[in-house]
């Protein structure tokens, strides 16, 4: 009887065990899929906003193509190249609908003090801060 009631026992660790590597294994998938989305949507709103205001001159496919690039050197090994359009238009749409947050704010443009290097990197910085 000791022997059915161990065997039990053991059999019951092994179901725990494996519902909880399920959950575990399902977790990690859903928040591994929602950060490479943020990522990429930030990435993206960050280079569309830059680009446009570095390159006001230039055709829209020059700027996209850029952006393309930046995106694919920087998060290609996450999307393919049909998910970094997606992106780019994305970004564009919020863009053109003023949903897309400045890059910097009125309170960055005035602080002086900093080398401006250092400050585009701060407020790139904070920019990816602010939305997690």
């Amino acid at each position: 009887m000791s022997a059915l009631l161990s065997n039990l026992g053991s059999i019951g660790m092994d179901v725990i065990t494996v519902l909880l590597q399920i959950v575990i294994f399902a977790t990690a998938y859903f928040v591994i899929r929602f950060l490479k989305t943020k990522l990429g949507t930030q990435f993206a709103q960050i280079f569309v906003t830059s680009i446009e205001q570095t390159m006001k001159l230039n055709a829209g496919v020059e700027k996209k193509q850029v952006v393309a690039t930046l995106l694919k050197s920087k998060l290609g090994f996450l999307f393919s190249v049909d998910e970094i359009d997606h992106l780019i238009e994305a970004a564009v749409f919020e863009m053109n609908k003023g949903i897309a947050k400045p890059l910097v704010s009125n309170s960055q443009s005035d602080s002086s003090s900093q080398m401006p290097e250092n400050n585009i990197m701060s407020t790139i910085d904070q920019q990816l801060n602010s939305d997690s």
